[in-house]
C-alpha cells in the first residue's frame, strides 16, 4: 500500500500505530498474542500461572503421545525391514 502511494512503509506503519494508540486499540502485536500487557494484580498473575500450567500439562501429554507414535514406528520399521524368508 505504501508503494501504490509513494509513502516510504515506516511513515505507514508509524501513522498505524499512532492511530492505534489514539483510539485505545491494541497494538498489532498485542492483537496477534506476540506481546501480552503485564497483568496488574496478584490473582491475575495467579490466573495466568494456573494456565501455563495447564498448557504446559497439555503439551506434555501431546509429547507423550507422539513418543509413542515414534516408538510404534521404529519397531513397525524394524520388522519391515527384516529380510522375508
Amino acid at each position: 500500500m505504501a508503494e501504490e502511494l509513494g509513502i516510504d512503509t515506516n511513515t505507514v506503519c508509524r501513522w498505524v500505530r499512532d492511530y492505534r494508540r489514539k483510539n485505545k486499540l491494541p497494538s498489532y502485536a498485542e492483537s496477534k498474542g506476540i506481546k501480552r500487557s503485564e497483568p496488574k494484580s496478584n490473582a491475575e498473575l495467579m490466573y495466568r500461572v494456573k494456565e501455563l500450567e495447564k498448557e504446559a500439562k497439555a503439551r506434555e501429554k501431546e509429547l507423550e503421545a507422539e513418543r509413542t507414535k515414534v516408538e510404534i514406528l521404529k519397531k513397525s520399521l524394524h520388522i519391515f525391514m527384516q529380510p522375508q524368508g
